[in-house]
């Protein structure tokens, strides 16, 4: 059609007025802009232009004996075009002959010239930018939401990208193949975030975050299957069917077979890891070969941000990068990561693991969170990225929010998590790494009266979810402090004198959570056993050994005992997504589910007997009353934004008041894309080869 009108079929000021054009207006007559072509040429060309591919030449061959069979008999009667599904047919000569062969001529060439750029046609032959629209009602997923919300396949054909549906309120998988105008919904992927494709594009694997699970889906039809009962952050397909994981808590990079099973331990975020700041392994990619991985480590507050390379051959683990995001390998022999905001690029030895350049900025613009990022480039060199205002700084802010929804903001802002108010009600107590950010996280105290922070703990060990003892005198914490390969829990002052005094051991990870009556006996929850997962113990901190409540193949976190000490309210994941439990104390009998259709995070107020959970996104608040034994839940209310308070799904980021009339929580602080679309750049590999070779020069 370009070649025999001067100028495409479809034109516009811009990509996506061209797509709605494609989609709305029939194909144009190629004789309003040229009139000398004969008719029923421009009938076959009508029809090899047809928006649906059932309707266009199925081969090339049916393509140049419709343009051979597109002449003016001499009855005057126009051939339309045909629908040729068998041999050749006889080919007319004179001018009208030889016009369709030289247009054939003329598309062979250019057929043949994209052929020799690339074996298989692939798309990325020329750089194209264009920006995919979200379906109406699924905003994209912000990358704190989903970690990696976009994946680019292999081939760079297909785009999986996590979306959250305003009216069910529940994030889904989509899929946009680049060949086509429609993007689709994954059947059967409800609650699916970080999508990644299959090294065949032909699968997309996914985390179910309220079962729990990794699962995968065919993406021409069928319902999800599930990897395993596994929870990350984000993963990568390779070669022979392996894929690799990170994992959302502190455990370091896993590999497993695409058909399924248990989970093995490649990097462990042992002791060591977290004095080098980096106790979180994230966003693997398997190298072309399967013989590496790509990483990154990040820890300390955000201040330690490394990209690294794992030999899966002989176990040696190397840093590439001081600070960087997201890393990704492109076919050109590029290594591509995010840092503040923008694309960074430096070409990589694949074979021998090392860099051979220095990193340059390649393009500006892109939205992220760290250490969550919003891109994903493929093998080839297929870019998709959100855009925004660039590197966005993490921080949450101190707030109130009533039975109503209702919320008033505090002055405290920083970078914050976990939330517990102390038994007067004066002081909430956090952990984070503070305002404007630092190189470690610690525990800190902020005074709701007087408007006052001040740190508790103050050195280079992480130190993490803090609960205030009965009295309110002191604050029991979990450490790395005093050695071991986990995190175990710690005690000291709430005003700062005394020391730390550790008061558990174990090889895994323990966290604080809740008190008995007495205010000697702690509950916590231990995690990650490789059979049990998360378990929940007691101990009493006067001495003696720590002993197991609640310990099956579920996941059982959360304990929070009533303030008389007859109910533990807890969360579980048996039924395939985490609801909330409560069950007679201290006998473990006549366990009841209190919530429905998800909960987690479960609190006591002091005085009201009522147990509140939230939902699993941290968007619907619930209140059970008790006389007796567990009411219906009612909800509170709904955040009008998904995005309104921090989740909090490893530890509890909200506090209910004495009576109930109000929880201390955190907001995040940050701007957030619309969510409406996502920008697309094909070719972009051959575009970033030649940014690099004029960088060179």
């Amino acid at each position: 059609y370009e070649m025999l009108a001067g100028e495409p079929p479809y034109t516009g000021p811009s990509m996506q007025a061209i797509t709605a054009k494609k989609l709305t207006e029939p194909v144009p007559n190629l004789l309003t802009v040229r009139d000398t072509v004969p008719p029923s040429v421009e009938s076959v060309i009508r029809k090899a232009l047809a928006r649906a591919p059932a309707d266009r030449y199925q081969t090339a061959q049916q393509f140049v004996d419709a343009l051979s069979l597109a002449t003016t008999p001499a009855e005057g009667v126009m051939i339309s075009a045909p629908d040729l599904t068998t041999g050749p047919l006889p080919v007319e000569r004179g001018w009208r002959g030889a016009l369709p062969w030289a247009v054939v001529a003329v598309l062979v060439v250019v057929m043949m010239v994209l052929m020799a750029r690339s074996p298989s046609l692939d798309i990325a032959t020329a750089v194209t930018r264009f920006v995919v629209d979200a379906p109406p009602g699924f905003p994209i997923a912000d990358p704190i939401e989903s970690s990696r919300s976009l994946a680019v396949s292999p081939d760079g054909r297909r785009i999986a990208f996590a979306a959250w549906s305003d009216e069910e309120r529940e994030f889904r998988i989509f899929l946009r193949d680049l060949d086509a105008f429609e993007t689709v919904a994954l059947p059967g992927t409800e609650g699916g975030r970080s999508p990644f494709f299959s090294p065949d594009g032909e699968w997309v694997a996914y985390f179910d975050v309220e079962s729990r699970r990794l699962e995968k889906v065919p993406v021409r039809g069928g319902r999800p299957q599930v990897v395993c009962d596994c929870l990350g952050w984000s993963g990568s397909w390779g070669p022979d069917d392996v894929i690799v994981i990170d994992n959302v808590e502190a455990t370091g990079l896993r590999r497993l077979s695409a058909d399924g099973g248990e989970p093995e331990f490649l990097t462990s975020a042992d002791r060591g890891h977290f004095e080098a700041g980096e106790p979180y392994h994230w966003y693997p990619q398997v190298l072309p070969g399967g013989k590496a991985v790509l990483f990154q480590a990040w820890g300390s507050g955000g201040t330690v941000s490394r990209i690294a390379v794992l030999s899966l051959e002989t176990g040696t683990r190397s840093t590439l990068i001081e600070n960087g995001l997201g890393p990704r390998y492109v076919e050109s022999g590029h290594l591509v990561y995010a840092r503040a905001g923008e694309l960074w690029a430096v070409p990589f030895d694949v074979d021998a693991l090392e860099l051979k350049g220095t990193p340059v900025p390649v393009l500006d613009s892109v939205y992220s969170v760290p250490p969550d990022v919003s891109f994903d480039v493929s093998f080839g060199g297929t870019l998709a990225y959100v855009a925004g205002v660039g590197n966005v700084q993490w921080e949450t802010r101190l707030a109130w929010v009533d039975r109503s929804g209702a919320v008033e903001e505090l002055g405290l802002l920083g970078n914050f998590w976990g939330t517990r108010l102390s038994p007067d009600g004066h002081q909430v107590a956090l952990q984070g790494a503070g305002p404007g950010g630092g190189t470690t996280t610690n525990v800190w105290i902020w005074d709701l009266r007087r408007g006052t922070l001040r740190r508790l703990t103050d050195d280079e060990t992480d130190d993490y979810w803090p609960v205030w003892t009965l009295d309110g005198r002191r604050i029991v914490f979990n450490s790395f402090r005093g050695g071991g390969s986990a995190v175990n829990l710690h005690v000291r002052p709430s005003d700062g004198s005394g020391v730390n005094e550790r008061i558990a051991h174990s090889d895994l990870h323990q966290q604080p959570y809740s008190w008995e009556p007495d205010g000697e006996t702690l509950l916590f929850q231990e995690t990650s056993h490789p059979e049990t997962g998360f378990d929940i113990w007691r101990l009493d901190v006067g001495g003696g050994a720590p002993e197991q409540l609640i310990s099956t193949g579920a996941n059982e976190m959360h304990p929070a005992l009533s303030p008389d000490g007859s109910w533990l309210a807890y969360a579980s994941d048996e039924s395939g997504r985490e609801e909330v439990y409560v069950t007679r104390y201290p006998e473990l009998e006549g366990r009841q589910q209190v919530s429905s259709g998800g909960g987690m995070v479960p609190a006591w107020s002091r005085e009201g007997g009522e147990l509140f959970y939230r939902s699993m996104d941290g968007t619907r608040w619930f209140a059970v009353s008790f006389e007796g034994g567990p009411g219906e839940p009612q909800l509170l209310f709904e955040a009008s934004d998904r995005r309104g308070f921090i989740p909090g799904s490893y530890g509890r980021s909200y506090d209910p008041t004495a009576d109930g009339s109000r929880f201390i929580t955190l907001r995040p602080e940050w701007d957030v894309p619309d969510g409406t679309g996502f920008r697309v750049v094909v070719g972009w590999g051959e575009e970033l080869e030649r940014t690099l070779e004029v960088d060179r020069r």
